[in-house]
């Protein structure tokens, strides 16, 4: 262990307050898929399904504070839970080609995200978030040895409640447990382009 008169050092420039790394998770999940499919031609059917996701809780070791209400640290973190919808269809187009589409929407609860700390490490935060998208793709057999095939997709994403690190140039404007933190309701996540 370090000697107790650098605690304060790491604490102001690196963001970093010793701290127990004791715990322990114990859970259990139920996750139901529904789908119903409807063969509609010899080559195409259709599909309509529910399910409900599960990502067990866990421990961050990586977290430099103890958890609220003493700091900002976030050692232990709980489950993340989704519902999704989806309707969709995959269709045989003569006898060359195939086409397939699907619509899907997404419900969070505690999804479980890394954000910078602001310091040297990171803190896994939770928050809820609405996830809408199309997807289409396609293929068609030109010539027995030449095949085209593409696709494309929309998406949407919102966070719907979540409190993470204020980013360069935004000032904090959480309460309570979240005082120091920037609110993110309403804003799209990372690495969650538009269109691909």
């Amino acid at each position: 262990p370090l000697p107790s008169f650098t605690y304060p050092l790491f604490a102001q420039v690196l963001g970093i307050i010793p701290h127990s790394v004791e715990g322990s998770l114990s859970e259990s999940n139920f996750s139901p898929l529904v789908n119903l499919e409807w063969q509609f031609a010899d080559r195409s059917m259709a599909y309509l399904s529910w399910a409900q996701g599960y990502k067990a809780g866990g421990f961050d070791a990586r977290s430099n504070k103890p958890p609220p209400p003493t700091s900002t640290g976030t050692f232990q973190f709980g489950p993340e839970k989704a519902n999704t919808y989806e309707l969709g269809a995959k269709m045989g187009l003569g006898r060359t080609a195939e086409l397939n589409a699907a619509f899907y929407f997404t419900e969070y609860e505690d999804l479980q995200t890394s954000a910078f700390d602001g310091a040297i490490g990171f803190n896994v935060g939770s928050g809820s978030a609405e996830v809408m998208g199309v997807e289409l793709s396609g293929r068609w057999r030109v010539t027995p040895q030449f095949m085209l095939s593409g696709s494309m997709a929309w998406l949407d994403f919102e966070w719907t409640d979540y409190y993470g690190q204020c980013y360069f140039g935004r000032a904090p404007d959480g309460t309570g447990a979240n005082a120091g933190n920037c609110n993110y309701a309403g804003f799209s996540n990372q690495l969650a382009p538009e269109f691909t």
